[in-house]
């Protein structure tokens, strides 16, 4: 599962940094609901406070969706995105230990 948001999430990026609007606006939207997920994951279930700044990062991302912003998205997934994700794999990792 994280493999593929994380696949996406590089997909996107280039969509967006390549200004390919439809493709990039689809995956962004995709992407968005994963992301929700992963955050809900880190709040409900493991009881850690630091997905409140994934939180806020996300809000931010959705803003930028909102105004079809496409370096704005491409930035925003690139800086939190990517930290999300290798943040939300790490976590796993060590729970399992």
């Amino acid at each position: 599962m994280i493999e593929e948001i994380r696949k996406n999430t590089e997909t996107a990026i280039c969509a967006l940094y390549q200004n390919r609007e439809q493709e990039a606006v689809r995956l962004v939207a995709e992407l968005l609901q994963e992301y929700q997920k992963l955050i809900q994951e880190m709040l409900v279930e493991w009881k850690d406070e630091r997905a409140l700044i994934f939180l806020e990062r996300l809000k931010m991302l959705v803003e930028q969706y909102q105004a079809l912003d496409m370096l704005g998205m491409a930035d925003c997934m690139e800086e939190f995105a990517q930290l999300m994700i290798s943040f939300y794999e790490e976590e796993c990792r060590s729970r399992q230990m």
